[in-house]
């Protein structure tokens, strides 16, 4: 009965162990995807400050254009401001890609912790699985389940395990 007690509190602690592991790689997920919503937030306010510049650009070319007499919608001065919005629309659209990018990417980290967590407690149940097995054995070959007692003159009636066939035999010695 000692092998398999022994083999049983193994077990216990190899479960215990997948359990932990998968709950460090759920938090890993979460912390993952707390990861790329803050980064995708960055990104966004860098989406929000491309504008804002653009903005200023435009406003300091209309004002520069109508301080010198110039129509600041037509010319010289509506190139720049064309030129203006090109390259911000470009910068505006890059910094919303990459917060898109930012979150996906989080996302998928996130979901390959999650399936290393569900690994790990596969893991643990099939190592727990394989240890009781292994201490049944162990207790088998020790001579446990006894039926029977065992008493001076008389006979110890146990189990074996039959290699070939893969079952249970029933012994019986006698004194």
């Amino acid at each position: 009965m000692v092998q398999f007690a022994f083999a049983a509190a193994v077990a216990m602690g190899q479960l215990y162990s997948g359990r932990q592991q998968q709950a460090m790689y759920r938090a890993q997920a979460a912390q993952a995807k707390l990861q790329g919503r803050s980064e995708a937030i960055r990104h966004k306010l860098e989406a929000g400050l491309v504008l804002r510049k653009l903005n200023e650009t435009l406003a300091t070319s209309v004002a520069r254009a109508s301080g010198a007499n110039i129509d600041p919608f037509s010319g010289s001065a509506l190139s720049l401001q064309n030129y203006a919005l090109r390259e911000g629309g470009r910068d505006y659209e890059a910094a919303r890609d990459n917060a898109t990018i930012a979150q996906k990417n989080s996302e998928a980290t996130a979901r390959m912790y999650e399936k290393a967590g569900k690994a790990a407690w596969t893991s643990a149940l099939v190592q727990a699985a394989g240890t009781l097995g292994m201490g049944a054995y162990a207790q088998g070959q020790a001579g446990w389940p006894s039926f029977g007692g065992n008493t001076a003159g008389g006979s110890m009636a146990t189990t074996s395990f039959n290699k070939m066939s893969g079952t249970l035999q029933p012994k019986t010695f006698d004194y």
